[in-house]
């Protein structure tokens, strides 16, 4: 609930932004409907079945001004292993596997930075939660940043997580 909070004062209508590590896509129908018609939102979930979700909620909400790209955002583009939760998908990660009997089901999934994929296009937030791998997705920004220089940038900080990506 505060987040939800956050995010109504903080977006306005007409704001592009990018939701990443989107999931069934909870935040980006919350910000599609904060930025209105005139606004854009481009959510970015790596887990085919939740992307999946994500399509569908936003087609029986009438969100028709969210963008759903089935990537995950890293440093460059690639391929790494996603390592699904049995029981919580907004736990799901990138990276080494963790040894738990939670994390157990992998799958190798699109990675992009998120810079190549939204060149030229304005941006003026980003919603960031990837469970650790935000020391990575930030590295893919940099030339967002430059062509947008009032950027947002609102992101998990998960120590435990970020070690456990390598960060």
């Amino acid at each position: 609930r505060e987040e939800a909070d956050f995010f109504r004062r903080v977006i306005q209508p007409g704001m592009h932004l990018a939701d990443v590590g989107a999931n069934i896509g909870l935040y980006s129908l919350l910000l599609a409907r904060t930025v209105g018609p005139t606004g854009r939102v481009y959510s970015f979930e790596p887990d085919a079945l939740m992307a999946s979700a994500l399509r569908r909620n936003r087609a029986a909400n009438g969100i028709t001004q969210a963008e759903v790209f089935d990537h995950a955002v890293g440093s460059a583009t690639g391929a790494a292993t996603l390592q699904r939760n049995f029981v919580n998908s907004g736990d799901n990660r990138l990276g080494t596997t963790t040894g738990t009997a939670l994390h157990s089901e992998q799958t190798s999934v699109k990675v992009c930075a998120l810079q190549d994929v939204l060149q030229g296009r304005r941006l003026d937030f980003i919603k960031m939660d990837v469970q650790g791998w935000e020391g990575q997705a930030l590295r893919g920004v940099a030339g967002l940043l430059d062509a947008n220089p009032g950027l947002q940038i609102y992101f998990e900080f998960w120590p435990h997580g970020l070690r456990g990506a390598g960060t």
